[in-house]
C-alpha cells in the first residue's frame, strides 16, 4: 500500500546514506512521531523520528551544533549535508499517515532502494 515511491530528486549522499541506514537498523533509537525528537524531564532526547535521526547524525558530524526537536522536518543545512530530497514520504511512513506506521528498519530499506 505504501510503496509507491517518486525517486525524483533522491540522490541522498552516499557517506549520509550508510551513517544514516546503519543507524536506523542499530536499535540504539527509539521511534518516536510527529517531531524530531522527544526530551524527557532531563534533557535527553529519548524517542526520535527518523528524520531526528538524521539530525543525531548530522550533530554527529559536525554539520550542526544542535537542532529543533518539535520541528517536524530536518533544517535546510541538514538537508544541504545528506543532499535530502522531499521528506514528506519519510514522515508518511514514520507517523502513519495514511496507513500504518513503518518501524525503522522498513524505512530504512526503503531508503536504501529509492535514495
Amino acid at each position: 500500500m505504501f510503496e509507491t515511491i517518486n525517486p525524483t530528486n533522491l540522490k541522498l549522499d552516499p557517506k549520509v546514506k550508510q551513517l544514516w541506514l546503519e543507524a536506523l537498523r542499530s536499535g540504539d533509537y527509539v521511534q518516536g512521531r510527529g517531531q524530531l525528537a522527544y526530551i524527557d524531564g532531563s534533557g535527553e532526547r529519548v524517542a526520535h523520528c527518523c528524520l531526528g535521526v538524521l539530525c543525531e547524525l548530522a550533530v554527529k558530524d559536525g554539520a550542526i551544533a544542535t537542532y529543533a526537536e518539535q520541528g517536524s522536518e530536518p533544517s535546510a543545512t541538514v538537508q544541504r549535508w545528506a543532499r535530502l530530497g522531499d521528506v514528506d514520504w519519510l514522515l508518511d511512513r514514520n507517523d502513519g499517515v495514511n496507513g500504518q506506521a513503518q518501524t525503522f528498519k522498513q524505512i530504512a530499506n526503503l531508503i536504501e532502494r529509492h535514495m
